[in-house]
């Protein structure tokens, strides 16, 4: 319904106006206007030269519904245009009365009365086309709202579908973190391993070394005795058979001691493996 102010706002969301557009909310109205929107927006009609056009009427008549002081402002300027329209059909149905008792005068009751049905007729003709126009309308609406509802569907299980592939990576991705976990543990606990490994062996060789060591100072020291008994035989000779004696005990006690020293000092500090492959010793030289 076009105005001489502009347009008719509620007509063009395809709302209807006056007292019942008055009171639809601000979500009906949204409603509407992004059912509209879809239908004329430019993307949707490349072809059409007047497409743009079309879109932005809509686009104003939205936002002067949605701000409630043009609201108000437009509702008021409608009730006037509309009373002045109500006006003008009554002057208009008035004129059509007085014109219609003029042509009874004229022509006669039986040319008024067919005039009458043909207007009847063409006015029931147009009353059908206009609910054929609105249910094919309605009929359109309705599929629109299926192919959203399915597009809608379509998206949930897209969403759906790529929140399973990303929880199923995310799985991956820590099975594979639990993995490389795993085996830098048991990498770790080898080096560990190998590095204790290595300082027993270590200290294997050190007591080795040790051991060696004191079985060369006991062998020093039986070389040692050994010489001072010749000493003493060489001493002896020209002694006495008694002074010879004592002389032989002397240099067996401390040969015994010597001995016992070497023995203590190796039970106490070599391995037990060492000992038992010790060269063996002689118990006395004379």
């Amino acid at each position: 319904m076009n105005f001489a102010a502009g347009v008719d706002h509620y007509s063009v969301l395809g709302l209807p106006s006056g007292e019942e557009g008055a009171k639809l909310t601000a979500t009906e109205i949204s409603r509407a206007y992004n059912l509209k929107a879809l239908d004329l927006h430019p993307d949707n009609k490349p072809g059409d030269p007047n497409a743009h056009a079309d879109f932005l009427k809509l686009l104003h008549s939205y936002e002067i519904l949605m701000n409630p002081v043009a609201r108000r402002r437009f509702d008021k300027s409608l009730r006037w245009i509309e009373q002045r329209r109500e006006a003008e059909m009554m002057e208009a149905e008035k004129k059509r009365m007085e014109a219609e008792r003029l042509k009874q005068r004229l022509f006669g009751k039986k040319r008024m009365e067919a005039e009458r049905l043909l207007k009847q007729r063409m006015e029931a003709e147009k009353e059908r086309m206009e609910a054929a126009k609105r249910m094919e309308e309605a009929k359109k609406r309705k599929e629109e709202v299926k192919q959203r509802k399915e597009e809608a569907i379509q998206r949930m299980e897209a969403a759906k579908e790529e929140a399973k592939q990303r929880m199923e990576a995310a799985k991956e991705e820590a099975k594979h973190r639990r993995v490389e976990k795993q085996r830098m543990g048991a990498k770790c606990r080898y080096e560990a391993f190998v590095r204790e490994a290595k300082r027993r062996k270590q200290e294997a060789e050190e007591k080795k070394k040790e051991s060696e060591e004191a079985s060369r100072e006991g062998f020093d020291d039986l070389l040692r005795d050994k010489r001072i008994e010749e000493m003493a035989n060489s001493i002896m000779e020209p002694t006495t058979e008694i002074v010879r004696d004592i002389l032989k005990r002397r240099v067996n006690d401390l040969y015994s001691n010597n001995v016992d020293a070497e023995r203590k000092k190796q039970e106490a500090g070599a391995p037990e493996q060492e000992r038992e492959t010790k060269p063996p010793t002689s118990t006395k030289i004379l």
